[in-house]
This record gives C-alpha cells, structure tokens and sequence, in this order.
C-alpha cells in the first residue's frame, strides 16, 4: 500500500499544467476580462503574458486558453479523438429541448451524432454539378430574382437585416423541404426573427454560463424567459407548417414511401420510420430546425459584406467589375451564377475578409479524457477555448488589420496563365474561419454559396450605401469583435438603389 501511495504521489507531482495567472475563489480569472470591451482582447492580453498555451478558472468551468497554429491544430486535427466533445452552458437546454445532445454543434461526438453528421453532410455539401447542387443554385437564383425585381419596382429601398434574412430562410426551406412561404407574411417574420435571436444569443457568452448560481437566483431569469419561448416557437413552426403537410402527403399516398427521396425532409422523415428508436421523432426534427436555422449565419454573413461595400466603394466598384466582366464574356447569361465562381476572385477575397474581420470564435472543445497538449497535462472535461480572434487580426500576421481589404487574400497571377482573372486567391494556413477537422463546421459551404450568388447579383444591380448618420453605425457595428452575429434588434440599414 505504501509503494503505491508513493506511486500514485509521484505521477501527481509529475503532472505539468499550462501556466496559469492569479485568481480569485468563484470567478476564478473572469476578472481580468471585465476591463475589456470585447473579452477576446482580453484574452490576448493573458496570451501575450502567459503563453500561447494557459489554464484558466472561469467560474466554474476550467478551461486552457490556445493561441498558436500548432496547438490548434493539435486540438483539432492531430488528437481530434481527445477533444471531440463540448461544453455544457445550462442556457443550451433551453434552446435545445431541455437535452443539449439535440444539437448538431454543440452535442458532444457520438455514433448518433456521426449518423446524423452524415445525413447532413449529403445535403448541404452537394458536389459541384451534382443534381443537388444545381437545386441549390436554382433556388438561390428563384429567391433573389425576386428579391432583386421587387427592390426595382420601388425604386430605391432601405433594407433592414430582417428582408435579407426572410430570402435566406425561404432558399433554406426550398432547397431542403420544397416549400415556399411570402415572405411579408407577419407570422414567417416573426419565425425569421426569432431564429435570429437565436443565433445572436448562441454566439454571446455570458456570466451566467461560467456562474450557474446566477441564474439559480433569478439572473436573467426574463430574458432565459424568452429565450426558451422562442425555441419552442420555431419547433412548432416547423412541425405544423413544414413537417405536418408533408407527413399528410406521404399519409394520403402510399407510393410516396417507395419513390426515390425527392429533398432532405423526405430523407430524414424515411430515417426516422426506418428507425423509430435509434432515430427517433425528437432527433428528426432537432435536426431538420438545426439545418433550417443556418439561414441566421448566411444572412449576418451577407449583411456584413454589404455593409463593408457599402463603406468601402472602391471594393464595391471591383465587385461591381468583376461580375460584369464576367456576363460580359458569357452572353446568354443576366444573373451570376455559380459557374462564374471561379472567374471572381475578388469577390471571394471580400467575402474572406468579412470573415477575417469578424472573427467568429470557434466553438469550444472538450477533452473526452485526460490527456497532451504542448506537452502540458489536460484533465478531462477541461473546456479548450480557440484564440483564432488574435490569429485573424493581429498585426503580426496582417498589415493594417483594421482595415477591410480584399487585396490581401490574392495574388498576382503568372503571365503565362490561362486564367481570365490577373488574381487567384491565397488563403493563409493560419486563416481557418469554419474551423477544421472532424467537428469543422458543416454549413460553410452553404454559407458562401448564397452569399456569393446574393451579394454579386445585389451589386450588379444596386448601389449600395448608407446615409451619413448610418455609416458611422456600420463602421461601429463591423469592427472586429469576435461575432458574427449582428444583433437582432440594433443592426445597421442599408440603401440600394437601382443602377442605370
């Protein structure tokens, strides 16, 4: 007994934690990012400090902060199996049915979730020319062909994130569930709105998620309130006008089952009554809102990128340029289509500097059993948390990294290229904004996709601008601040205007 209480007392004392600042009992290091606007400037001030590898004591959680390329990808690639899960935030149950597993992102790695990943995967990262990917394209086009007709029989009109967000949702609800809703329609509003006010809130972290006791004692307690209203809402939504009438088709024809699946809610409906236990009625639909729900991070995304050309006109005019040259050596077409992708590097150099000037944090990790990293010792459950906001805006790897330019993700091409563009984009190693590896983010592609198909057609055809009270908000609003996320009930307008 005595050997191995002397063993077991050495392998303790061998263990070699990151280095870790003075703290205090119950909020532990909270502390040292209250002084901070934006906590991620805090957070790097503890790297600068400390180390790019460093415990902290969030209240109750504890948490080793990364901040090199070598140590994120250790946590994300090399010894992805050791850190696959995520953290619990008591405010997650509310969103998410009371069970946090309900999640696609935030549900700890399972054979479930594996399933489930692979059922998403094959509908929103459909192969370039596949049948899938031309019904994505048709109906970014179907949405914002309208979109685009409607704004030039007003005239000129302001647009509000909530009209960029109803189009969003409907190409959504098209491409996975066939369906197509008017997007004045007060209740279909009032469901875009919400799931904005979702999205905003999953991408905000508060004291009550570090300090459980908060909450116990009434913090907050409207707002968690309202909160979990809302999730309901948009659950019910879905069910009774998306799911139900779908069901009631399948019910009334019985060759419907044996047909080919015609979109992803006949797949996952077909799943869910092929495997009624594994794959059960909650983890059907969880999944399906789950999907539904990208269209938030698509619209943000757009609103942002139009903000930037909206202050930036020299950027816009390039954009402008650009698609133009484009239908201009493709003579039997009027809308930019995907096919001209490939031909628009600085569209998509814009759309990567949106990205890096955001700066949305990548979702925390957990270790799944005690193990490495940086030859420091990892407890289990401990929260890793990604520093990529000092990795996508730090001078140390950017000139002038306050400033929105397109020009830093391009490169010259070589004279003899056959390329119709004098840039290609180079994207560097340390830029990774969908995160990578097994737990990378799935709807990045839908992501791009409709915004480069919604924001080069919105160029082509309207100025975009703000007056001069509104700019300055824009300038404010897009600053780098570690969200993507524009707040639901205070985000910036924008002006288009036809062009002649």
């Amino acid at each position: 007994m005595e050997d191995s209480l002397i063993t077991n007392c050495s392998l303790f004392l061998s263990l070699i934690y990151p280095p870790s600042p003075p703290r205090f009992p119950i909020i532990g290091h909270m502390h040292l990012l209250a002084k901070y606007e934006r906590p991620w400037d805090g957070f790097d001030a503890i790297r600068k400090q400390y180390g790019n590898v460093v415990s902290l004591q969030l209240g109750s959680k504890k948490c080793v902060l990364v901040s090199s390329m070598s140590a994120i990808k250790e946590v994300l690639i090399t010894r992805a199996d050791a850190f696959a899960n995520r953290p619990h935030f008591d405010r997650y149950l509310l969103i998410f049915g009371g069970d946090r597993e309900n999640s696609m992102a935030l549900c700890d790695w399972s054979e479930l979730h594996r399933f489930r990943r692979t059922l998403a995967q094959n509908a929103i990262l459909p192969r370039y020319g596949s049948d899938l990917f031309k019904h994505l394209e048709s109906c970014i086009h179907t949405e914002f062909s309208e979109f685009i007709v409607n704004i030039v029989n007003e005239g000129e009109k302001v647009l509000p994130k909530l009209d960029l967000l109803a189009a969003c949702y409907n190409i959504f609800i098209s491409y996975l569930c066939s369906q197509r809703f008017d997007v004045n329609d007060s209740e279909f509003r009032r469901q875009v709105y919400g799931f904005d006010f979702v999205f905003w809130d999953i991408n905000q972290c508060y004291a009550i998620d570090f300090i459980p006791t908060l909450e116990k004692i009434g913090i907050a307690r409207s707002y968690l309130k309202l909160l979990g209203e809302t999730c309901d809402s948009l659950r019910n939504y879905i069910e009774d006008k998306i799911v139900k009438p779908r069901l009631e088709l399948r019910a009334s024809n019985e060759e419907h089952e044996d047909e080919n699946a015609e979109d992803f809610l006949d797949v996952i409906l077909q799943h869910h009554f092929e495997n009624p236990i594994s794959f059960n009625w909650q983890v059907c639909m969880f999944e399906l809102g789950d999907l539904l729900g990208g269209n938030s991070a698509v619209g943000n995304m757009m609103m942002r990128l139009l903000g930037h050309l909206a202050v930036n006109p020299k950027c816009q005019a390039a954009v402008l340029n650009e698609a133009r040259s484009v239908l201009a050596r493709d003579s039997t077409a009027k809308f930019i289509m995907l096919k001209h992708r490939v031909k628009m590097p600085y569209t998509e150099a814009a759309f990567l500097e949106t990205l890096r000037i955001a700066s949305s944090p990548i979702v925390p990790h957990i270790a799944t059993e005690d193990t490495v990293l940086q030859d420091f010792d990892i407890d289990k459950d401990t929260m890793i948390m990604f520093n990529s906001y000092h990795l996508n805006t730090s001078s140390q790897f950017w000139e002038d990294p306050k400033e929105f330019n397109p020009n830093r993700f391009l490169v010259a091409e070589q004279e003899n290229s056959d390329s119709e563009s004098a840039y290609r984009l180079n994207k560097p190693d340390y830029f990774f904004p969908f995160s990578f590896g097994k737990r990378a983010c799935l709807g990045y592609k839908m992501v791009s996709t409709i915004t480069f198909m919604g924001v080069t057609n919105l160029v082509l055809n309207f100025e975009i601008s703000a007056n001069q009270l509104n700019q300055s908000k824009i300038e404010e609003q897009l600053a780098s601040k570690g969200c993507l996320a524009l707040h639901c009930d205070d985000c910036f307008e924008l002006i288009l205007t036809p062009r002649v």
